[in-house]
């Protein structure tokens, strides 16, 4: 990745390994940037190797909560890409405490299936447009808080980025309404 941004690294991006980091003083630079950018990736014919998806995709079902805490590990690293990643994963992350008897049942399977089907299919998410307005949608229950950013293309309401976040047992006895207002306040 040197040898393709060379000129660019330390003045308008940073890379390490297979991450790019893409820094400008303006909107317009940064347009700028990203197509220099770009333009060198795709002149080195470069292209994203599947082996990310293929390790998801192929990871067996976990036997022990150490096996667990690896693919959590792995999937957790993508959550924002992820629309209410904390209650899908919540079934798993029950699992993972301590003193809890590891019991595969159908709920942590469905839970294991899906997070490898959303990591591995091609993600919704739309590239943010700083002309258009935004809106915040949140959304709590049971297991765990949530959280879109959107914006309407073509008249469609359609995501950007994800968060969620999954509540502590002491959290999960207040009423749905009240995290919502919780949530509310902070953001």
């Amino acid at each position: 990745m040197e040898i393709v941004l060379c000129g660019l690294q330390w003045s308008t991006c940073l890379a390490y390994i297979d991450d790019i980091l893409v820094y400008s003083k303006t909107f317009d630079e940064h347009l700028e940037h990203l197509d220099e950018i770009f333009g060198r990736i795709i002149e080195a014919n470069l292209k994203l190797t599947p082996d990310k998806i293929k390790t998801v995709e192929e990871f067996p079902v976990p036997q022990n909560v150490d096996e667990l805490n690896s693919f959590v590990s792995l999937v957790s690293y993508y959550r924002r890409f992820v629309k209410n990643f904390a209650s899908i994963a919540y079934p798993l992350n029950r699992l993972r405490k301590k003193n809890v008897l590891f019991i595969w049942d159908e709920n942590c399977r469905q839970a294991f299936q899906e997070l490898k089907l959303k990591l591995t299919t091609a993600p919704v998410l739309r590239y943010r447009d700083f002309t258009q307005p935004f809106t915040v949608f949140t959304d709590a229950c049971k297991q765990g808080l949530g959280g879109v950013l959107s914006q309407v293309f073509d008249g469609q309401e359609c995501g950007i980025a994800y968060a969620s976040q999954g509540l502590k047992d002491s959290e999960t006895r207040c009423a749905p309404v009240e995290f919502e207002a919780i949530v509310w306040a902070i953001k």
